[in-house]
Formats: C-alpha cells, structure tokens, sequence
C-alpha cells in the first residue's frame, strides 16, 4: 500500500455509522503501536485474510474544514441520517454531503478506520482503543477539540488513546 493507493479514510462510530473523507482532507494521521491479532469464532472459516484484526494503540488525526456549517450536523434534526443499517442508500461522503463531517463532535465513539482506495475498497481496516468505564457507548480515550492551527488552519485534532 502507498500513499498513491489511499483516496479515502472512513471513519466509523460504536452505533455502526461511518463518514468517508477524502485523503487530501487529512492534514495529519498518526496511527502508532499497530499490532494484530487472529479472532476466530466456531461459525466462521478461520483464514488469513478475515481471521486477523489489526488495531492500534493510538490515533491522532487533524482533518481540515472551510466553514463552520460542515460541522453542523444533528441525526435527530437530519432529514437523511447517516443510519444505522446495512446498504443505507444515504451517502455518508464529506463530498456529497460536507456537513456530515460533524458526526465526528456529537460522541466520542470512533471504534475503527478504514484506509480506502478510490473503489472506496478496505486497504487497512484499524481498531482504535476504545473504553467505556464511565458512559456506555463513549469512548473515555477520545479527545476532540476544534481549532485554528498556524499551519493547517481551521481543523478537527482527534486523538484516540494515550502516548
């Protein structure tokens, strides 16, 4: 996988929901202590390409946006939410839709990543750490805060899990 390869990053949440955000968004993407691990269950086929889980230790991302209106986004008050269903023929793209990019600030429940091809294809599917002590459904590693950064400029800077 190179960087030429990677078009699209989704980003998917503890109740099933995803966005999928174009690369050039991405003005920062920090994934470290990757490891991997083999999960079988008796209903399945163990094999090597669905049996093995990759996930991290720590995730920091700094996603751009132009307008304070993308980050606008309410599921009770959205006529087409992004669901929580398989084949939903809602478009979860910051493309179609830039608003949805707001998702990310309504609960701290990103559980995974998915590095895409321009397909739209898995290249790397990642879990993210994720602990729920105090909320169920609320991810007590994630930080989210809303900035103006020097170099970047106006940007979403999640991290996910501790240095």
């Amino acid at each position: 996988m190179t960087d030429k390869d990677v078009k699209y990053i989704e980003i998917v949440f503890e109740n099933c929901e995803s966005i999928c955000i174009p690369k050039e968004r991405f003005n920062f993407l920090c994934i470290r202590k990757m490891s991997q691990r083999l999960i079988h269950q008796s209903h399945l086929p163990l094999n090597t390409e669905s049996s093995f889980d990759n996930e991290c230790g720590f995730l920091r991302m700094i996603i751009s946006y132009e307008e304070d209106d993308e980050l606008n986004y309410d599921s009770d008050e959205c006529d087409e939410p992004l669901g929580m269903f398989l084949d939903n023929p809602t478009s979860n793209s910051v493309e179609d839709r830039p608003h949805v990019l707001g998702r990310i600030l309504d609960f701290n429940d990103i559980t995974h990543i998915d590095l895409m091809n321009a397909e739209k294809e898995s290249l790397l599917y990642v879990s993210v750490p994720f602990r729920d002590d105090s909320f169920p459904d609320s991810n007590d590693l994630m930080a989210v805060n809303i900035r103006e950064l020097p170099v970047y400029g106006k940007s979403i800077d999640i991290i996910i899990g501790e240095e």
